[in-house]
């Protein structure tokens, strides 16, 4: 009981550092294993059938109709659930003991982050993630790798880190000459991935079920806006997210809806005030001539706030010199 309470202290105050830390080294360990089917000679038929496989599927998805997403789950799920797949007419089957199975899901989450397609891309995520846990981890793995700002994460420069090694742990990627990318496809992939994982959230799967449902966009939403803002990458990551998943924010968190369905008719007074409340304030907002400042200045409570001032320690000291 008490390593339970412990865990449970210690997840809860896991940085953002942490969970990077993690998820890396999760995938470290995962990779190693695809390594071992990679390098195994006689395994290389399946290894090109299935890498064949997996990508053709992948990269053939769009959202013509539900009939087709569904064709793409069901083969999918086929593989990562059943272990099987269909190859020149013959099933085939894949297997933990060689690591085939390791390196069809390695295969799939990093085909997975096509840049552009995350409306097509991320019901078929949803429900591969919601029925195979170790395809959720290491797509999220690979996520966080390729832009750990989804966490969110802010990587810091350390000592032992050259320019070139830091730039990479913060999502950019060298060309094929060893030269690090423009900033303008950097943010482009970004915004890409971003979106993707907002798309990811805003799935209607129902909450209990969903893997990363939208409780985790606002989660993501309250640390990056209570983190100082990054030029250029905050309004990039913002737009990026909210561009995806704002509507089903708003519509899965309209809480006065909620409240108003469990309040009965005679116990409506602190309902009533509350929305008066924030009739008053949608007012106030919706007010062009005034200023963001100005507003804040005219919802200060009334009464009993002291100044600014109070709080330096210049002032609360002050009596001591």
């Amino acid at each position: 009981m008490k390593n339970d309470q412990e865990n449970v202290v210690k997840n809860k105050f896991k940085t953002s550092r942490d969970v990077y830390i993690e998820y890396q080294s999760k995938l470290i360990k995962f990779e190693n294993l695809c390594q071992q089917f990679q390098e195994n000679e006689s395994k290389k038929p399946l290894r090109t059938a299935l890498q064949l496989y997996v990508r053709s599927i992948i990269n053939t998805i769009c959202n013509i109709s539900v009939e087709h997403l569904r064709e793409k789950v069901c083969k999918l799920l086929n593989l990562f659930g059943q272990k099987w797949f269909e190859h020149k007419g013959k099933r085939v089957q894949i297997s933990d003991n060689d690591y085939s199975y390791h390196f069809a899901i390695n295969t799939a989450t990093v085909a997975s982050k096509q840049q552009n397609i995350s409306l097509k891309l991320a019901p078929v995520i949803v429900i591969l993630w919601s029925n195979v846990s170790m395809f959720g981890d290491i797509f999220l793995a690979h996520l966080y790798l390729h832009c750990p700002y989804v966490i969110p994460y802010f990587p810091t420069k350390t000592n032992d880190q050259n320019e070139i090694e830091y730039t990479i742990v913060c999502g950019y990627q060298l060309d094929k000459n060893g030269q690090l990318e423009s900033e303008e496809t950097f943010q482009s992939r970004m915004f890409s991935l971003m979106e993707l994982y907002s798309s990811i959230i805003q799935c209607n799967m129902s909450m209990e079920e969903h893997p990363r449902n939208i409780q985790f966009g606002w989660r993501w939403l309250a640390m990056i806006l209570n983190d100082q803002p990054k030029d250029q990458l905050t309004a990039l990551l913002l737009d990026a997210f909210l561009s995806m998943s704002a509507h089903k924010m708003l519509i899965t968190y309209d809480f006065i809806q909620k409240i108003e369905s469990i309040t009965s008719k005679d116990a409506r007074q602190t309902l009533m005030k509350l929305k008066s409340l924030l009739q008053d304030m949608n007012r106030k907002f919706t007010q062009k001539h005034l200023g963001f400042n100005e507003i804040a200045k005219d919802l200060i409570p009334n009464g009993g706030l002291v100044p600014n001032y109070f709080f330096t320690k210049s002032y609360i000291f002050m009596s001591k010199r």
